[in-house]
């Protein structure tokens, strides 16, 4: 009995409704109007087959193509390399330097302190500006209050 309902109708009843129709020589599924496609939709189906078909080919032909040069590239490998008994002379030793070595400059710490200048509004300068500020008030008030 269910095999007859097979026949009968392709599509499934989808859960949030409508109809799904799979198409095994693609392994995928196509969203239909009813439980059975129309010969418009079926029309789409051999069309997406068909594009289906020419993507596997291209696949098969990379394929072959990157295998035959992969086996060239190989095979020129081979010949290339020397046999056992020859002798590669080796040459002196690659010395790398770098060409632009930045050397850092020397000055006091109240020099670098002053160069360094903090325009954005993060805590980090702020705080610095805010400990300041607290070291000139009680500097001026010690000089005031000295006898």
């Amino acid at each position: 009995m269910i095999a007859e309902c097979d026949k009968q109708f392709v599509g499934r009843r989808k859960p949030g409704g409508g109809y799904a129709y799979y198409d095994f020589l693609q392994n995928r599924r196509f969203d239909i109007a009813g439980p059975n496609p129309t010969p418009k939709e079926q029309k789409s189906f051999d069309e997406e087959y068909i594009v289906f078909l020419n993507a596997q080919r291209r696949e098969a032909i990379t394929a072959a193509l990157a295998e035959k040069q992969w086996l060239r590239a190989e095979a020129a490998f081979r010949n290339d390399q020397p046999s056992a008994d020859t002798v590669i002379p080796l040459g002196a030793p690659l010395v790398i330097t770098p060409d632009n070595v930045r050397i850092p400059a020397t000055g006091s710490q109240a020099a670098r302190s002053k160069a360094q200048r903090c325009d954005d509004a993060s805590l980090s300068c702020s705080w610095t500006k805010f400990s300041a500020g607290i070291k000139n008030i009680f500097g001026v008030y010690a000089k005031v209050n000295r006898p």
